[in-house]
């Protein structure tokens, strides 16, 4: 081969291996930032021929998303990358049944969900109904060791399940009063409406997936956003930042979705939407089931893992979520093949969630 022939073929091997290099640098340079989102149901846009992939590195395709047209997602994570030259792409977690993977989210559209707080309402009375069987349970129990004249029972186990009976029936008499609140509106709760800081208070967890929320002035701001009507800055009493990660809430003065709080020594509303139910400063076992069940992706908050909870143990639809919050921060799990798989832990304060590598 003469002296110009290898030329060229060197100089196209090093234009080629210039082209990879640059390839694998633009990946390796790509910055990827993972989100929790609250569960919402989602489907494909109509011509979209995107692809359903694996896992959100991006490379192993599954299937094409026209495959899934009538389909409907849960979303409830997203991954958001950035590459070195500014651009940003964001990718959507999905769900439904078996299938599991990440779409662009370009190539899908929200559901709409009709009267949410109907739902919710639905959710409260079952987890009432759930718990006034869990006290009679005990309460026969209990009855049975006084009856039985066989019985092994010491005084000790007698307090013990009395000691049960009265958490539960905390519980109950608690979750009964919020139900009541946001069932009857406004007009029944006439003491939360005189003076809606007034009452039992307590300190609560927020909502770990929102960096800041705003507290507002006025409790009818969940009912403009949920009517698409926009919010002025003036209703604005002040913000609240997600590294304190517990507020004080008057949780049985509930009005219209919304909680009268006291924040940094602020009074005003915070959506429901904004924070848990978990009792901070309450040591017992608390879980509340938070998803919608129509979406196929149904939500828990708890101060424990599902493994030690009664709740999670009866819990059998695989693709469910459970939020556990504590001090340090939260740590979400996820049902697999009927067993819980720890995903992801997320310090209070911080950016974002360090996922597991399942």
């Amino acid at each position: 081969m003469n002296f110009l022939g290898k030329t060229a073929i060197l100089g196209l091997s090093v234009t080629c291996l210039g082209a990879f290099s640059g390839t694998q640098t633009a990946q390796a340079s790509t910055k990827v930032q993972y989100k929790n989102l609250k569960a919402t149901q989602y489907t494909v846009v109509k011509g979209s021929k995107g692809y359903l992939y694996k896992d959100a590195t991006l490379k192993h395709k599954l299937h094409s998303v026209k495959n899934y047209s009538k389909v409907k997602f849960v979303v409830s994570k997203e991954a958001i990358m950035r590459k070195a030259n500014g651009k940003k792409a964001v990718y959507y977690r999905v769900k439904s049944g078996k299938v599991t993977g990440w779409i662009w989210n370009g190539y899908l559209a929200k559901v709409s969900v009709k009267k949410p707080t109907r739902t919710q309402n639905t959710v409260q009375q079952q987890q009432i109904t759930n718990l006034q069987q869990q006290v009679n349970d005990l309460k026969n129990q209990l009855t049975s060791h006084f009856t039985t004249s066989n019985s092994t029972s010491t005084s000790s186990d007698n307090s013990a399940l009395q000691g049960q009976i009265n958490t539960l029936q905390d519980q109950l008499k608690n979750l009964q009063n919020r139900t009541s609140v946001s069932n009857s509106g406004n007009d029944s709760n006439k003491d939360a409406l005189s003076n809606p800081w007034s009452g039992t208070s307590g300190n609560y967890y927020v909502f770990s997936t929102s960096p800041s929320f705003s507290i507002y002035k006025d409790n009818q701001v969940a009912n403009d956003l949920a009517n698409n009507k926009g919010i002025d800055l003036s209703r604005v009493a002040t913000n609240y930042k997600v590294t304190d990660y517990t507020i004080k809430l008057y949780a049985d003065n509930r009005i219209n979705n919304m909680y009268p709080c006291e924040y940094n020594g602020t009074k005003g509303y915070v959506s429901a939407s904004d924070v848990t139910l978990i009792n901070v400063d309450d040591a017992t076992p608390q879980a509340f089931q938070i998803g919608y069940a129509s979406l196929g992706g149904i939500t828990y908050q708890s101060n424990v893992a599902p493994t030690d909870s009664k709740l999670g143990a009866s819990i059998s639809s695989d693709g469910a979520d459970w939020q556990q919050y504590n001090h340090d921060g939260y740590t979400d799990y996820e049902l697999q093949d009927g067993k819980w798989v720890k995903e992801g832990t997320k310090a209070w304060g911080s950016t974002g969630i360090s996922w597991e590598d399942n």
